[in-house]
């Protein structure tokens, strides 16, 4: 499955074919909900999961021309082009709201109809003479019911399909693949497909013997107690989410912002598996700040021995410009050479004798050849004495960067 990365002309096709899709499935509703007072039948737009997709696959701009592309038919069901409008609306606003507001992608579809659902009501009663004020406002929540569904349906087809998780907008990974909104999207899904499955089915058997729907006053009543179980079960899902991934985020944002000194807090849980990962993670970081401990105290004693030590070491790693920058020297090197600080391979020939000065940059030569050399120099002490000192020099590659290190030894 192609994502932000893919080419051009790559996008240009999987959003054509994914709209044209998306077309075809609402062209051919396979059931409809109508009601004998209603001018018009609610085929689901089931299409509309496929604009969804592209959304998260490579954002804003692609996504609106597949949904222009899957609302096309809405034109031959519905003779208007209200619904065309409405849900370039929809997709465009909740891309906002997940890329800028960080929400969920059915919660912002929620977020869209709750703050936008009573204008389009409004909208779609003055200008679509066929439907009243009741008309109007069954639409309106059919739509919104298909809207969470294509979200939640969008989300689960690009986890089990799409493995690269950078392939996408950075806004959408969060959105798709974290523990929260994977079982929040089941959750919904859950939620809404029996529902959703029991209204069209039951209509579709009773067709227009729908005698318990007669009235405007009792079908006004199944509506809002539709609408009030269908935020029930979305607040319980959202609920259960958090109560599942509020343990392994709270972990994970701990973990990553974990210092040296610090351990992973105990953070209780009230299921199982992510209160023993935790304390797992607490009882890891506690180990490894012990060890940390005590290697930070063997370090230092081994730093104090070898700086001490009878003989002079000195370690360096080499430069683009053929010296050799200081990373150690110990005492006894600093009291032979005669200076406190060396900075690197060039304070040698400053203190060398002029007779041996050719001697010495011929074993920094040799030393690249043979990886090892040794011979007797002439130095000059910290009392400015002529000492003679037996030089060996050895050469090592570091494993992570490659970089030639020298140590010496008297």
């Amino acid at each position: 499955m192609p994502g932000i990365r893919s080419p051009q002309w790559q996008r240009w096709l999987w959003t054509l074919l994914l709209g044209g899709l998306g077309a075809a499935l609402n062209l051919f509703p396979m059931v409809s909900l109508h009601h004998p007072d209603l001018p018009l039948q609610l085929y689901p737009l089931p299409g509309l999961a496929a604009a969804f997709l592209v959304l998260i696959l490579f954002g804003t701009r692609w996504a609106l021309l597949a949904t222009a592309i899957v609302a096309l038919p809405t034109l031959l069901l519905w003779h208007t082009v209200l619904a065309i409008l409405v849900l370039l609306l929809e997709m465009l606003v909740v891309a906002w709201l997940v890329h800028r507001r960080h929400l969920m992608l059915p919660v912002a579809d929620i977020a869209f109809w709750g703050l936008l659902g009573l204008p389009l009501w409004w909208i779609v009663y003055q200008f679509d003479p066929r439907l009243d004020q009741l008309a109007a406002a069954v639409v309106l929540f059919k739509q919104a019911l298909n809207g969470v569904a294509a979200t939640t349906t969008a989300g689960l087809i690009v986890l089990v399909f799409k493995r690269d998780l950078m392939d996408i907008p950075a806004p959408m990974r969060q959105r798709v693949y974290s523990i929260r909104a994977v079982v929040f999207n089941l959750f919904v899904l859950m939620t809404l497909l029996p529902a959703v499955f029991f209204i069209f089915f039951h209509a579709y058997l009773l067709g227009d013997d729908m005698a318990w729907l007669r009235s405007t006053h009792d079908f006004l009543d199944y509506l809002l107690l539709s609408i009030l179980l269908l935020l029930s079960g979305l607040m319980l899902a959202y609920w259960l989410s958090v109560v599942i991934s509020r343990s392994l985020t709270q972990t994970a944002v701990a973990v990553q912002g974990l210092t040296e000194d610090q351990t992973v807090p105990r953070m209780a849980t009230r299921l199982l598996e992510p209160d023993v990962l935790n304390q797992a993670l607490v009882n890891l970081s506690l180990a490894l700040r012990e060890e940390r401990h005590q290697v930070e105290m063997q370090s230092k004693r081994l730093q104090r021995l070898v700086f001490n030590a009878p003989i002079a070491i000195w370690c360096g790693r080499a430069q683009t410009d053929g010296a050799v920058k200081t990373t150690f020297a110990n005492g006894r090197f600093e009291e032979f050479i005669g200076l406190n600080a060396i900075p690197d391979s060039t304070a040698f020939f400053e203190r060398v004798h002029p007779v041996d000065a050719d001697k010495l940059a011929g074993m920094f030569r040799a030393v690249h050849r043979r990886g090892y050399v040794k011979e007797e120099l002439r130095f000059k002490d910290c009392n400015n004495r002529q000492v003679w000192l037996y030089m060996n020099i050895s050469l090592k590659w570091t494993p992570s960067s490659r970089q030639k290190e020298y140590e010496f030894k008297q």
